[in-house]
């Protein structure tokens, strides 16, 4: 599949070598995240609606967000089984008519069968070894404690 993957340009191969982040996840989360909003404002919410790290939010604002982001989730589930069949699985905000940039996304994303949602402020920048890096770090913290 990676082959094909490749070929269609869904996903890019990083040529330069990426570590495993080996510091404490606190205090790398909020580093990584931060790289993923054109405007450096970003939070880590649980799919939950716990915030798990932030950047450029202050503590209150984060919390919101990450509570926003998992009553959005409880929303399409419930509109799922009224019959829509939208996906669900971000959401973006605008301040202007025109559309053109969103001033604040919620995009969903799974990591080892955890959910996690990220919040952005300003334009999203998750094609970039940013959004690579914390898919990575937050499954080398998972697999830490995991007993098999």
């Amino acid at each position: 599949m990676l082959p094909i993957a490749l070929d269609a340009g869904w996903v890019h191969e990083v040529h330069r070598p990426l570590r495993v982040p080996n510091v404490r996840l606190d205090n790398y989360l909020p580093y990584v995240i931060a790289g993923l909003s054109s405007k450096r404002m970003a939070a880590l919410g649980s799919g939950d609606g716990f915030c798990l790290a932030r950047s450029g939010y202050t503590d209150d604002e984060a919390e919101t967000l990450c509570a926003v982001a998992a009553d959005f989730a409880d929303f399409v589930q419930r509109q799922h089984g009224r019959g829509w069949t939208g996906s669900g699985r971000a959401m973006s905000f605008f301040e202007n008519n025109d559309m053109l940039m969103p001033s604040t996304s919620l995009v969903l994303f799974w990591v080892d069968e955890v959910s996690y949602w990220l919040i952005l402020g300003g334009e999203p920048l998750i094609n970039n070894t940013a959004f690579v890096e914390l898919v990575w770090g937050l499954r080398a913290a998972g697999a830490k404690f995991s007993l098999g």
